[in-house]
């Protein structure tokens, strides 16, 4: 393996390997909830609902 690169506070390169990383980061995740606040009238209409949103 290669040895790791360590980039220092301030170094260019390390805000494009951040950014890269939020990149895959983006495209690789997938949301589990719609955006937004979400009220419910109780804990199981609340449960209900997160269950809904883990089958999509």
């Amino acid at each position: 393996m290669k040895r790791p690169v360590w980039r220092h506070a301030g170094d260019p390169e390390l805000f494009r390997v951040m950014a890269g990383l939020w990149e895959v980061g983006t495209r690789t995740s997938r949301r589990r909830y719609p955006p937004g606040l979400h009220k419910h009238g109780s804990i199981e209409e609340m449960q209900r609902v997160q269950e809904a949103w883990a089958a999509r």
